[in-house]
């Protein structure tokens, strides 16, 4: 398909420009809106994730699995484990569910986990790898093997 070359008033004859559908006396229109695009995406970078000092001193991670992992998740743990800590610098911990008495373990784990970390200034992150459901009758989820 052949385009219309642009309106040639720069006074160089055809032969004489960089291109005739691309003139030179066009290119401060691409480097101003370069400039300003440029601006805009800093500005939007800026707002998004602001340079604001976290209100944490440390982060922990827990996370789990059922240990027999009928999902496979370990590799998509360690992964994430691998991002948490080379990445975000958080301390991490992976913590196998037994199969058995998993409720009272599960608990007793996560009230460890709590405990080890009281100070008001840590953020505690739980990720599960594994089935689960919500109870909205009793507002709480529930976690399957």
């Amino acid at each position: 398909m052949d385009y219309p070359d642009p309106p040639n008033d720069s006074g160089i004859g055809e032969e004489d420009s960089a291109s005739s559908l691309h003139p030179d006396k066009y290119d401060h229109e691409h480097i101003s809106k370069l400039e300003v695009f440029t601006d805009d995406l800093q500005k939007a970078i800026s707002s998004s994730f602001p340079p604001v000092a976290t209100p944490y001193t440390s982060v922990h991670v827990l996370l789990l699995r059922w240990a027999e992992d009928d999902l496979n998740v370990l590799d998509e743990l360690t992964t994430l484990k691998r991002v948490f800590e080379n990445q975000f610098r958080f301390a991490t911990e992976q913590w196998d569910i037994p199969s058995q008495n998993s409720t009272r373990a599960l608990q007793t784990k996560l009230y460890d986990f709590q405990d080890a970390h009281q100070n008001e200034n840590e953020l505690l992150i739980v990720y599960y790898g594994g089935h689960g459901d919500a109870d909205r009758r009793r507002g709480r989820s529930i976690w399957a093997a």
